[in-house]
């Protein structure tokens, strides 16, 4: 019996496998409104991971956004989300709502505020610092960054590592390490004085006869 060639087409679609909607149900990440530039960086980041793996459509990832959101975010997705479209969109919705890129003199402002400490090391201190120049639009180059934290390190840091011998992050921070590492020898050898003979001496000892050391401050001898 023949068939027509829209009966052909309705065959062919109810033979072919329907591809099963995807959606945030085993998402992790949550965000509940914390108005911080990393605490939404890190929910977008997550979310935006879990989406493109899972291949997650546009459609379905707006319908279900509202799993991953909890407290004030939540509300507030309950009031915007019908005029939202698109992923981009939402992404940005949020960003704007609970992150809002502040004006770029407000940017070198804090991250000029602070210079780096004795206790922080200079790796944490530079990744925290360019965190902030991130959020300046458009970019500065490397090099003008580097201008502007260099002058922030500690001044053991700069006496060791003169601006002009280095061009990038990579080679600052390699650099530093160095340093911070010689740093660090030098001032457990202050904690730990050595006699003459090399060994470890309490400087509160004192001698009880030719032959005994007697420590101070716990009582303990030692033979010389």
């Amino acid at each position: 019996m023949a068939i027509t060639a829209e009966q052909l087409e309705q065959l062919i679609q109810r033979l072919t496998p329907k591809t099963p909607k995807r959606h945030f149900t085993h998402c992790t990440a949550r965000f509940g409104g914390t108005r911080s530039h990393e605490a939404v960086e890190d929910f977008i980041a997550s979310a935006d991971f879990y989406k493109d793996t899972e291949e997650i459509a546009d459609a379905n990832a707006l319908s279900g956004l509202s799993i991953l959101l909890q407290g004030d975010a939540f509300t507030w997705w309950m009031g915007v989300k019908s005029t939202i479209t698109t992923w981009e969109n939402a992404k940005k919705a949020i960003r704007d709502e609970f992150a809002p890129r502040p004006p770029a003199h407000r940017i070198y402002q804090i991250i000029f505020e602070t210079k780096q400490d004795a206790n922080t090391p200079t790796g944490l201190f530079i990744a925290q610092k360019r965190a902030l120049l991130a959020q300046v639009t458009p970019p500065d180059s490397e090099s003008r960054q580097l201008d502007f934290l260099y002058g922030l390190l500690r001044q053991e840091i700069k006496d060791k590592i003169p601006r002009t011998s280095i061009a990038t992050f990579y080679e600052l921070l390699a650099k530093a390490r160095d340093v911070e590492g010689t740093l660090q020898e030098r001032k457990k050898e202050k904690v730990r004085p050595n006699d003459e003979n090399g060994r470890n001496r309490c400087k509160a000892s004192r001698t009880t006869d030719s032959r005994t050391q007697q420590c101070c401050s716990g009582g303990e001898q030692y033979k010389l």
